[in-house]
């Protein structure tokens, strides 16, 4: 008997080295053609009031290549700042923009009736100058006229007193609470 099972895990060995080396050849074969398991999707529909983005495994580049080819308007990209997007985006065109470049600073300014979008780096990063900060400077004193009246000079000013202090012990709490002065 135990020649049988040996002889049935024997060709069940064979059998798996097959089927092993058939999915090996179609994983081969299909890297070599260059397919990828999951392709890249974006569809627009709606109007830039109104609009909807649909993405699966898209790049931004993707997301805004289809905007773009919808809505009319120019976009610049930093390669650094595209990721996988995935998912609906539905609200106006500047909605759905601010989600899919969400982390990112940008600018959308219309130009000549169409907006132009461009995406200057990921927020945070080093690459953006921060704006110089406002400085507040106290106006100049106005020059000396000739008819301004002169200051007298410090030496002339009388010197404050300065209250000293005793070695005295306050009153008693009684004497504030009785309505007495100390």
């Amino acid at each position: 008997m135990a020649k049988v099972h040996s002889r049935w895990l024997e060709g069940s060995l064979r059998r798996g080295h097959h089927t092993a080396s058939a999915i090996g050849l179609c994983l081969i074969s299909l890297i070599a053609s260059g397919a990828t398991p999951a392709l890249a999707a974006t569809e627009v529909t709606g109007q830039a009031d109104q609009l909807e983005l649909e993405v699966n495994n898209a790049s931004t580049q993707d997301a805004l290549d289809a905007l773009a080819r919808a809505f009319g308007f120019t976009y610049q990209l930093p390669a650094e700042v595209s990721h996988e997007l995935n998912g609906r985006y539905r609200g106006t065109l500047q909605q759905v923009l601010g989600r899919i470049l969400d982390r990112n600073n940008y600018i959308i300014k219309p130009v000549e009736g169409r907006l132009e979008v461009i995406v200057l780096g990921k927020s945070g990063s080093a690459g953006i100058a921060a704006p110089a900060p406002i400085v507040a400077t106290p106006p100049a004193p106005p020059p000396p006229s000739v008819a301004s009246v002169t200051s007298p000079s410090p030496a002339s000013l009388p010197t404050p007193a300065v209250p000293t202090l005793s070695n005295a012990a306050p009153p008693p709490l009684a004497s504030y609470l009785a309505g007495g002065t100390p």
